[in-house]
């Protein structure tokens, strides 16, 4: 009894002390000195992170990839600024992906390269509708080739099989509404025989006053429907109100559909970069983003993959010319083609976990407030997962929060941020998952415009990009950097 009591005592006296900052402490100066964390934030750039978004958004990143790819051009772009920097390891790991290869129960995306694709009415009257050399989600990725023209059937959404009653799809080309592409190809094409399909947008209310918005629907046909499946191009609200009255009118509609494209046995290439540590390199902190998804997919996430480029860049910079110390752990950033490539790097590195104490990872930063209708948001990891590392980054953000930190060129919101709990849809959640056990956040902004043909270079904002990576560089530093001393710092931010 007297043994749990002073057990007890222990605790409560520790928690006491944890509860109240360590005298003398400056909250500026909490786990970085704040004469280098004033030398990282004036070396980083958003204006150089925004010139690496625009760049990165003139590929068509599907993930898949394969030799010819535009994703594979991308990556070949980043490795290349990559090694300009001098880091210590620069390294590309390709994983099949076919459709049928399978990486921790996720199976491959196919391999996709196109080089062109059209749409056009031919009757009632002549006119081109999609182009993909103009706006690059009106083709739905995963098309397949074709040089088809067909009637034209409406089958309202198209997604169940009550949509096609009465309705011979075969052979002919399907029209329907509510966005889901590839639902809408898996019934139209896949089980009943449709030469292509051609999809309206979503019910989403908060993009009704965007009427030329096109959104991204993917085909996302399995290695086993590799050779059944076809084309679909996707259309705005405008062009699906055009297309729909003719229906409405009871008017016969054909259209044509020209696409160079091909399904084949691909590959996903990861980026692995590293600056080694000078104490523990055997331990890591891991900062990752997801390099794939459409043209231009500017926030979602060369946003993200530019940031990681310039954090690289500055630290690499700040070490080789004496401004910073290397750090005590390696600092490891990922380039990966998101969720199916992540559980192949994750297949192949089992060891991660035992390695990896702590993971950052980077979706969709630096959105210019006013245009996207956005806030900076920091998703915690689960609790099946513990960790200081949200506590970390919480810290970090109210810091650059309290800095009058402004780009040239940005814009002079004041930041707005919000911290939430765990939730999916991102690379982290693969990592923190306790089979793998890194314990991984996620730095983000949520945006109306993701995921569409209007996520475009001019709703990335130099000053929020500054503050992101901001943030992220001085949470891994701080992590990296970590010890004995800084270990009550850190449980000091873990007790409030």
């Amino acid at each position: 009894m007297m043994k749990r009591y002073k057990f007890f005592s222990f605790t409560f006296l520790l928690i006491f002390m944890m509860s109240f900052p360590v005298f003398g402490q400056i909250q500026r100066d909490f786990l970085i000195d704040v004469e280098k964390q004033n030398v990282i934030i004036n070396h980083l750039s958003g204006e150089r992170a925004k010139d690496y978004v625009m760049r990165i958004t003139r590929f068509n990143r599907i993930r898949g990839g394969g030799e010819g790819s535009d994703y594979n051009a991308c990556v070949d772009y980043v490795e290349k600024e990559l090694r300009k920097f001098m880091l210590d390891e620069v390294v590309v790991e390709k994983f099949r992906s076919d459709g049928f290869a399978e990486y921790l129960t996720w199976k491959s995306p196919v391999g996709w390269r196109v080089r062109s694709a059209k749409l056009y009415m031919v009757e009632p009257v002549k006119r081109l509708i999609c182009d993909y050399s103009r706006v690059a989600v009106s083709l739905m990725p995963y098309s397949n080739k074709g040089n088809d023209e067909a009637e034209v059937i409406f089958v309202g959404e198209g997604k169940t099989e009550r949509d096609y009653f009465g309705k011979d799809v075969k052979g002919k080309i399907v029209f329907a509404t509510g966005g889901n592409g590839a639902l809408v190809h898996r019934e139209a094409v896949i089980k009943r025989g449709a030469l292509g399909v051609i999809v309206g947008p979503s019910n989403r209310r908060d993009r009704y006053q965007y009427p030329d918005l096109v959104e991204m629907n993917r085909l996302s046909p399995t290695g086993e429907e590799r050779n059944k499946a076809k084309w679909g191009f996707a259309l705005s609200y405008r062009q699906t109100q055009w297309l729909k009255s003719f229906f409405d009118k009871n008017i016969k509609v054909r259209a044509k559909a020209i696409v160079d494209a091909e399904l084949f046995d691909g590959n996903m290439p990861v980026i692995s970069a590293v600056i080694r540590g000078k104490k523990n390199p055997e331990q890591e902190i891991i900062i990752m983003a997801h390099l794939d998804h459409y043209k231009p997919g500017a926030n979602d996430n060369a946003s993200g993959s530019a940031g990681l480029i310039e954090i690289a860049r500055t630290l690499m910079y700040l070490i080789k010319n004496g401004f910073i110390d290397r750090p005590n752990r390696t600092l490891r950033f990922l380039w990966l083609p998101e969720m199916h490539g992540t559980m192949a790097y994750l297949n192949k590195h089992k060891d991660i976990g035992k390695r990896a104490l702590a993971g950052i990872n980077i979706d969709m930063i630096g959105e210019d407030y006013g245009k996207c209708i956005s806030f900076f948001s920091v998703t915690h990891q689960p609790f099946s997962s513990p960790s200081f590392i949200g506590d970390v980054v919480k810290h970090f953000v109210e810091v650059i929060s309290n800095i009058d930190l402004f780009e040239q060129r940005g814009k002079k919101y004041l930041m707005n941020y919000r911290f939430t709990g765990y939730s999916g849809g991102s690379d982290h959640v693969m990592f923190s998952d306790p089979t793998i056990g890194v314990p991984s956040i996620m730095i983000g902004h949520p945006d109306v415009f993701h995921h569409t043909s209007y996520d475009t270079p001019d709703k990335v904002d130099p000053t929020e990009m500054k503050r992101s990576v901001a943030v992220v560089t001085l949470s891994a530093l701080a992590i990296a950097n970590a010890d004995n001393c800084s270990a009550y710092d850190i449980a000091n931010l873990v007790s409030y």
